[in-house]
């Protein structure tokens, strides 16, 4: 087939889970059919494209509109504060491109990776279209409005934009002739009747890239925290971390240490490398080093929707991951065998202080997390359907 594939982000260089899917779903198309890249770009034209010019027919980029400012602006932050979910992938430019390559090449395929607006299900002669959704974008803002505690007005206010949302979906799913979803849960929280044309193709890890490697036999005992820090429910995770967990585990284990690593951290998570024992690290090219260093991965999320990349490599490296059951959501994995999962500040706070002075149990749950993700979730076996699912939405939507 000859795909359209349009996204919300060029999936180079891989510094976020959402950008890891893409550049896998769009690596796994590559293998099987012509493929033509069109995405947004957010940042600075200087990384190697190589690799996509590699695997792709061409490669075309738009930039991103940039985040409002003045009063939209001032909305914006009172609100959920959907930067990456609904604000910065709507683009006039990117939909008159879209228009343009539509309207000269024929396609048999349109593939939109997480861009779920409706200008770009409303073109005028779209081939068959199948939407990626990486998260359920109305459960997310529902989550995301509950952060706003003892702030009544900007609860309100980001209730308001989550029922927004949720009608925004429900709109352009409406339009698409197939979704693609990381995981079930998110299949039945989306709104609408579209159950029949929605299917689940999980997250997945490079097994053979991301293996176990020894830690190191001194040393104090280290959390790491992996995720893009510029996606909100990142940076409420390690507010609420630091701000209600780490003391308690500090007073319990005071030689503790923190080490957050992500690109592109807010002055928000900035300012928490003040505190004693947490390092902010920023982006890293490599996050493997980290993960051989650490005692315990962490995943505290409250609010999310999808499924975490991290957890899937921190397990793929064999380290014991302690989640929020929000941070584990998606997940086809055993609590209390293949990694721990717990809610709240205290329960959390005593999970990881137990799992610190308990080396036995640290390498069984290491073990089991590595067997897991071997056995399901290495991207050769999560995408194993992707084919399949673009040609019966191509074959569908052509008869339609």
């Amino acid at each position: 087939m000859r795909i359209l594939f349009a996204g919300a982000y060029r999936p180079y260089p891989l510094t976020s889970g959402g950008r890891i899917r893409s550049y896998h779903l769009l690596r796994e198309l590559s293998c099987r059919h012509e493929v033509h890249l069109l995405t947004l770009n957010h940042e600075p034209d200087d990384h190697d494209l190589a690799p996509l010019c590699r695997w792709c027919a061409t490669v075309e980029s738009i930039p991103a509109p940039a985040r409002p400012s003045g009063l939209a602006g001032r909305w914006w932050r009172l609100c959920a504060r959907p930067d990456d979910i609904v604000l910065s992938r709507t683009s006039g430019p990117l939909a008159t491109r879209l228009r343009v390559r539509l309207s000269r090449e024929p396609f048999d395929l349109l593939f939109l990776d997480d861009l779920g607006a409706e200008p770009y299900l409303r073109l005028p002669g779209r081939p068959p279209t199948l939407l990626s959704k990486h998260n359920a974008e109305g459960r997310l803002l529902d989550r995301l409005a509950t952060l706003k505690t003892g702030q009544p007005i900007a609860r309100l206010l980001a209730r308001l934009e989550a029922g927004a949302g949720r009608r925004r979906e429900a709109r352009a799913m409406a339009l698409a002739d197939g979704i693609i979803v990381p995981a079930d849960a998110d299949r039945r929280a989306l709104p609408g009747p579209t159950y029949a044309r929605t299917f689940v193709v999980p997250n997945g890890v490079d097994t053979d890239y991301f293996r176990p490697r020894p830690q190191p036999a001194d040393g104090p005992p280290l959390l790491l925290f992996c995720g893009a820090l510029f996606w909100y429910p990142n940076v409420d995770a390690m507010t609420w971390f630091c701000g209600e967990v780490l003391p308690w585990v500090r007073r319990k284990v005071p030689e503790v240490r923190l080490q957050i690593v992500g690109a592109a951290p807010p002055p928000a998570v900035q300012k928490l490398g003040s505190l004693p024992g947490v390092d902010v690290v920023g982006f890293v090219d490599d996050v493997r080093p980290y993960l051989a260093g650490a005692t315990v991965c962490i995943a505290p999320l409250r609010a999310g929707s999808g499924s975490r990349l991290k957890i899937l490599e921190a397990l793929a490296a064999g380290r014991a991951v302690v989640a929020t059951s929000v941070g584990a959501e998606g997940l086809d994995l055993a609590p209390g065998l293949d990694l721990c999962i717990v809610d709240g500040a205290d329960h959390f706070a005593r999970a990881l202080v137990n799992l610190l002075a308990d080396p036995t149990r640290r390498a069984a749950l290491e073990r089991a997390g590595r067997a897991a993700v071997e056995a399901h979730y290495d991207w050769s076996l999560t995408l194993a359907d992707l084919d399949r699912i673009c040609g019966e939405v191509a074959q569908r939507g052509a008869l339609t």
